[in-house]
């Protein structure tokens, strides 16, 4: 049950509201309005605050009844989220990951699979999205990308996969300076593929950390991956994860306290949660909780200013797939209760902003009506 995103498997989802237990200020969830402009299925796999600002973006996709992906872009003022205009809208695209760093100044990353696949980067320039045609390193033949991390407006990297039909292929790392975009390849570990799913760079210090999974040859195993780069190479860091794991995402709170979470599969096949914490020298699992005993976590965040983590991704119960959210407080990880109406859900991205935090993803109702059959979600809680 790993890898739902980067995989393919999209749960399906429904609205609900959460609060925090357990801790001296209990922050509540509430649903916030989000556009669903497709008549079939609409997903939000990535949210992003805009530093400065109330402002968000949001990145997904939406899904024709017919078969065909379109790149689904949008923006909140720090309330509802609306549709942001994107140029020349293609066919068989989606958008996995978003970031910004000033009104002026945001990218968002995904895939578009016409002829066979490519990565696929928008930017925005203030006033509109424009596409970007990236490169691919030597000897691929097509890729694509999972997030994105920009740390300046001339210092932007994205991440994913790239694949060649000569070669294995192996992690794929796209770098933006200000001017253009160049490619290169992440080590792949030996014996199996690799895919990088997120990246963060380690405060005061030119040292980045690369997240994601190796898949053996025959795609029945996964491996949690970790690679690190003090601006040169990569090269492979122990994650000293369980068997069947896979990291989905990464933040940094300082040199020496950096956190990645994702999910491991048991040997009875259910997916439990996975935190990994670095604390300068090398990298350690740390425990989460199962809400449901078959359970995923797909994004994490810090608090600017704070040490407090959320994470976001989604359980499998007896009644269906809901969304949750755990909270470091310093100490430990704290899962949340949901209140949980009738249907299923499912939360993919998490960012935080003034005076809250935002997570994005897909709801199912369970009643069905007028409208879309898949909806985007969006939640907001106090940090």
């Amino acid at each position: 049950m790993m890898a739902r995103r980067v995989l393919g498997v999209v749960a399906a989802a429904f609205a609900w509201a959460v609060m925090l237990t357990g801790t001296a200020n209990a922050a509540v969830w509430q649903l916030v309005g989000s556009a669903s402009p497709n008549g079939y299925k609409n997903f939000l796999l990535s949210v992003a605050h805009v530093p400065g600002t109330n402002q968000l973006w949001s990145v997904g996709y939406t899904l024709d009844n017919a078969g065909p992906d379109h790149s689904l872009i949008e923006h909140s003022n720090g309330a509802a989220f609306a549709v942001s205009a994107i140029p020349r809208p293609g066919l068989f695209e989606q958008l996995n990951g978003v970031a910004a760093v000033s009104p002026a100044h945001a990218w968002a990353v995904g895939g578009t699979f016409v002829h066979g696949s490519l990565p696929l980067i928008f930017t925005w320039d203030g006033a509109a999205w424009q596409r970007t045609p990236p490169p691919l390193p030597a000897g691929a033949d097509g890729g694509t990308l999972i997030s994105v991390r920009a740390f300046s407006a001339t210092d932007v990297t994205a991440v994913g996969t790239w694949f060649s039909s000569t070669a294995e292929g192996g992690p794929l790392i796209e770098h933006w300076n200000g001017h253009v975009w160049s490619a290169s390849a992440g080590t792949d570990p030996t014996g199996c593929q690799a895919t990088f799913t997120s990246l963060a760079a380690v405060p005061g210090s030119p040292k980045r950390f690369a997240v994601g999974f190796c898949l053996n040859a025959d795609g029945t195993s996964t491996q949690a991956v970790i690679e690190q780069s003090s601006g040169g190479a990569w090269s492979s860091a122990a994650a000293n994860a369980p068997a069947q794991s896979l990291l989905q995402s990464i933040t940094p709170v300082s040199g020496s306290d950096v956190w990645a979470v994702g999910s491991t599969t048991a040997m009875t096949g259910e997916s439990r949660t996975l935190a990994e914490h670095w604390d300068g020298t090398s990298w350690s699992v740390v425990p989460t909780p199962n809400p449901s005993g078959n359970d995923w976590l797909q994004s994490i965040i810090r608090v600017p200013g704070t040490t407090t983590l959320w994470a976001v991704g989604s359980a499998i119960t007896p009644t269906g797939v809901i969304g949750i959210t755990e909270r470091w407080t310093g100490s430990a990880w704290q899962a949340i209760a949901p209140v949980r109406p009738s249907g299923e859900s499912n939360l993919e991205g998490v960012a935080a902003a003034p005076g809250g935090v935002w997570a994005v993803g897909e709801l199912y109702p369970a009643s069905a009506g007028s409208g879309p059959s898949t909806r985007t979600l969006a939640e907001r809680a106090g940090g």
